[in-house]
Formats: structure tokens, C-alpha cells, sequence
């Protein structure tokens, strides 16, 4: 397709030994960065109203999906709807977000429904800068957090509340009782 004394073709070698460098699938933050910003350069809105993708893909030996992908995201923000410093990847749901209300009622529930501990050594110290300590006494759940949760669900039925969203508004210093001393007389 390209002749070898080409610029074009130094162009697209140099392109293809990056690409060979960073690899197709890495872990690194940096090499999956490096590999988009690469394939964002190449591709743009005439690439693909051309139908060069196709060609681009087997030049460079990328994923013609992969290329859609970033054709798309080079779109955007050559539109400008994006910032390019924006973030790129999935935003959490909108509709999971807790707002301040709902938390500050399920962290009162866990601790009404859990009770301090009698003895002084157990103060726990929530750390919140580097000599700055909270401490606060240990509160013991006598119950598994399932049924707890389902005694929330059954006084507070108007909140759809899942069980993970009530287990992550458990404040710091609720620690389940795992020590069951009985009386056997």
C-alpha cells in the first residue's frame, strides 16, 4: 500500500514499533494511556467518512473496534463537547448516589441498633492526619448485618435501599460481635 521510500512509511513503522512496545493488553496506567493518546492521533471524523478505518487497522495492526472507539472520543473532543483533560472512562450510575439525608439516617440506625462497649479498653482511633486522631468507643452488632438490614427495610419501607448501600453507610466504629460468652447455669 505504501512504498517503503515513502516519509509516510517511516511514519507508519515508527507507529507500529509503538505500538509493538506498549503491547496490546498491559496493566500499566501509562501504557494503556500512551497506547490511546497514539490511536486517538491517527484516527479523526474524515478517517472515518473515508471507511479507512479498515486499511488504518491492518497498517497498524489495531483492533478495527478499538479504532471506532477512539474515532468517537477523537470526535468529541475535536467538537469540543469534552474538555481534553476530561475523565474518559465510566462514571458510576447517577441514580446511585446518596445524598447526605438518607446516609446520616442509616449511620443513626447502626448506631442505635448497636451497642457501646462496657469496657474502657476498647476505644478505637480513627486516624485523620499525621498526629491527629479521633477516638471513639467500639460499638458491638449482636446481629448479622442481614437482618439488621431487613429491620431497616421494614421501618424505613419508603427508601429503596439496597443491602450493599446500607452496609457501606456502616459507620467506622461498628465492629460485629464475633465473641459469644454465654452463661451456662
Amino acid at each position: 500500500m505504501i512504498n517503503s521510500s515513502e516519509p509516510s512509511s517511516y511514519v507508519v513503522r515508527s507507529l507500529v514499533d509503538a505500538f509493538s512496545n506498549i503491547g496490546k493488553k498491559s496493566h500499566s496506567k501509562d501504557r494503556n494511556a500512551a497506547r490511546r493518546v497514539l490511536s486517538q492521533s491517527i484516527v479523526n471524523k474524515s478517517t472515518r467518512a473515508l471507511r479507512l478505518l479498515k486499511p488504518t487497522s491492518k497498517l497498524v495492526g489495531l483492533d478495527i473496534k478499538a479504532l471506532h472507539r477512539y474515532c468517537s472520543r477523537r470526535e468529541q473532543l475535536d467538537s469540543g463537547e469534552t474538555d481534553a483533560w476530561s475523565f474518559v472512562g465510566r462514571f458510576p450510575r447517577s441514580d446511585m448516589n446518596l445524598i447526605d439525608v438518607v446516609k446520616g439516617l442509616v449511620q443513626e440506625f447502626w448506631r442505635d441498633n448497636s451497642r457501646p462497649s462496657s469496657n474502657q479498653k476498647y476505644v478505637l482511633k480513627l486516624r485523620m492526619g499525621s498526629r491527629d486522631c479521633e477516638p471513639h468507643i467500639k460499638h458491638f452488632l449482636d446481629m448479622t448485618q442481614i437482618e439488621l438490614y431487613e429491620r431497616f427495610r421494614h421501618e424505613h419501607n419508603e427508601l429503596n435501599l439496597g443491602q450493599r448501600s446500607f452496609e457501606k453507610c456502616k459507620p467506622w466504629y461498628v465492629k460485629i460481635n464475633t465473641t459469644r460468652n454465654t452463661c451456662c447455669c
